[in-house]
């Protein structure tokens, strides 16, 4: 039976989105320094996070940063971390139209933790959630963003990370990227800066 007119417009409008989880969904750099800056007698504002590498925030080695972060994730902290505001209601609005997948640089060592968030906060939203193991994961199991999102027909990933977004960018995937301290810098040309979830929904909409 022929497809009408609206069923193939509503086919060419749907889009395989890739959505980065800490600091674009979850609120991991507000949360993570707010646990040590009361653990560890430090001040470090949003504003002084000015590299995605959290040894050169801390002062201190590669090592000593994960053991940190370690520390952060297996606290309650961790599961009482807030969404990044929009989150939930552009996610919802993305839902509608387009397939959503997290792409995220996490570690199999926290799929577990990582899984019961989502679960609590944005159940059902996703069709699949893929950990590369590129921060502090498990080394033989790292692989780029850009193979995920290849893998997966993704046309669009929302990201917060500049290095990220130039290797998913690089494979010709369009990024969104969302603006943090720690991700100044010149941009591909396939990716754009936005100040908002608002305001990644409404560049979807206009894809």
């Amino acid at each position: 039976m022929p497809k009408n007119a609206k069923d193939i417009k509503d086919e060419k409008a749907k889009l395989v989105i890739g959505v980065d989880f800490d600091d674009v969904l979850f609120n991991f750099n507000d949360s993570l320094h707010a646990y040590h800056n009361a653990k560890y007698g430090t001040s470090v504002e949003r504003k002084d996070i000015a590299s995605y590498d959290i040894e050169k925030v801390w002062g201190c080695t590669p090592e000593e940063a994960a053991r940190k972060v370690f520390e952060f994730y297996f606290a309650p902290d961790h599961d009482r971390t807030s969404i990044v505001a929009g989150a939930i209601e552009g996610v919802h609005k993305l839902k509608k139209d387009h397939e959503l997948h997290i792409i995220s640089s996490r570690g199999d060592n926290i799929k577990d933790l990582t899984l019961r968030w989502i679960d609590q906060n944005f159940p059902g939203y996703f069709k699949s959630v893929n950990l590369t193991n590129l921060y502090f994961g498990i080394a033989d199991r790292a692989h780029s963003k850009a193979e995920v999102c290849k893998k997966l027909g993704v046309d669009v990933m929302i990201e917060d990370s500049l290095s990220q977004a130039e290797d998913v960018s690089s494979i010709g995937c369009k990024v969104i990227l969302l603006d943090c301290p720690w991700n100044q810098g010149k941009l591909p040309d396939n990716v754009v800066r936005v100040y908002s979830w608002h305001e990644i929904v409404e560049r979807i909409e206009k894809m």
